[in-house]
């Protein structure tokens, strides 16, 4: 578990304690789905798909605010509303990409303990909430934890949904992940191929989920040095990425940093800085834009 620097705590506290109370709210609140006003679903709904705009676009501080506004939104749905956990595990996201660790780690469990006390043990809720901790705690290097939470979350997903199913893909690649960490770079590259797979298979080979494992193995291969197979997947990534995301999206800025990478480790340092030029270019838009709100 990473320590609370007192720069995060100052502030994360205020902000934490007001999602602590919608938490809290969220345990103690009556069942209100019966002839809920059409303006809380509207609410709701709007918080939260601000939240992931903002998230796409690095505003992670903006994302925050929107999914706790979300959480908030959710008391009037009751517990037995999927969206009460879906919104404190879009904040969990939000937290764990500014370095708060530790609530992100509180907001996901809270999630998970509405998840399995409310929804029930088996719900799809539970098995998403175990795939964000078992991520998280892969960021935070707890590998250890991280591997059960993963693996209770694959096997659920594949009992409820089938074997080849897009949440099954994306909790390999999620392992995939994992294992690169580990350095086993056999397993995980089963694990990214079986992911890409799923994805082709029920998306298409041009979608921003294909591109998003065609990355990882990118990695992975420039983790064992196969850079000709590395740069093929980068590549095939950020045509996608090009084609179907905004311009100034967070996933083609991180996809041009690492393509900057290697073509750094293969003596292409012109190519390189153009790339990291590029990719800087996108986060001091978003940078200028949030000075600018």
């Amino acid at each position: 578990m990473i320590a609370i620097t007192e720069e995060t705590e100052r502030t994360a506290g205020n902000c934490c304690r007001r999602w602590l109370l919608a938490a809290i709210l969220l345990v103690t609140a009556p069942n209100m789905n019966v002839a809920l006003p059409f303006t809380h679903r509207a609410h709701w709904d709007k918080a939260y798909k601000r939240g992931i705009k903002a998230y796409e676009e690095c505003d992670f501080a903006e994302a925050e605010k929107q999914f706790r506004t979300a959480i908030i939104a959710a008391t009037k749905f009751g517990l037995e509303d999927p969206r009460s956990v879906q919104s404190l595990n879009r904040l969990g996201i939000a937290y764990a990409a500014q370095g708060k660790y530790e609530y992100a780690r509180m907001v996901h469990e809270r999630a998970l303990s509405i998840a399995e006390a409310w929804l029930g043990p088996e719900h799809p809720a539970v098995a998403e909430t175990l795939d964000h901790l078992g991520v998280l705690y892969a960021e935070q290097g707890n590998l250890q934890e991280a591997e059960p939470l993963l693996r209770r979350s694959l096997a659920m997903r594949e009992k409820l949904f089938g074997p080849e199913d897009l949440d099954v893909a994306a909790t390999l690649n999620n392992l995939g992940e994992l294992r690169l960490r580990q350095g086993n770079y056999t397993e995980a590259e089963s694990f990214f191929l079986k992911s890409r797979a799923f994805r082709e298979k029920a998306l298409g080979l041009s979608h921003p989920a294909v591109a998003s494992v065609e990355h990882n193995l990118g990695l992975l291969y420039v983790a064992e040095r196969k850079y000709a197979e590395a740069e093929l997947l980068y590549q095939s990534a950020l045509r996608i990425y090009r084609k179907t995301l905004r311009s100034n999206h967070c996933e083609t800025a991180l996809l041009l940093r690492d393509y900057a990478a290697l073509l750094q480790k293969t003596n292409r340092d012109a190519d390189a800085e153009r790339m990291k030029a590029e990719a800087f270019a996108i986060v001091e838009n978003h940078i200028q834009r949030q000075a600018k709100n």
